[in-house]
């Protein structure tokens, strides 16, 4: 989480993607970002630190297969 100038937290961009696809992978949904566009100071590892924290395997490889597909298709 990042600081926010007004007080409180915000999602980092990492966190925010992680997010989202961990719980669309885990209500049986697919994320669908076709105009994702990262920031330079997006830190990859860090999604991948996330995916390790995930106890269930069926569920950790379906977020790490979706978030490598975004990856991917942000990187064309």
């Amino acid at each position: 989480y990042v600081a926010w100038k007004g007080g409180g937290f915000v999602a980092s961009p990492e966190k925010a993607l992680f997010d989202l696809v961990y719980i669309r992978a885990a209500t049986g949904g697919r994320a669908y970002l076709p105009e994702l566009s990262l920031p330079a100071t997006f830190e990859r590892d860090a999604l991948w630190a996330w995916c390790e924290r995930i106890k269930s395997p069926r569920l950790r490889t379906l977020v790490s297969k979706r978030l490598r597909e975004l990856l991917r298709e942000a990187s064309a």
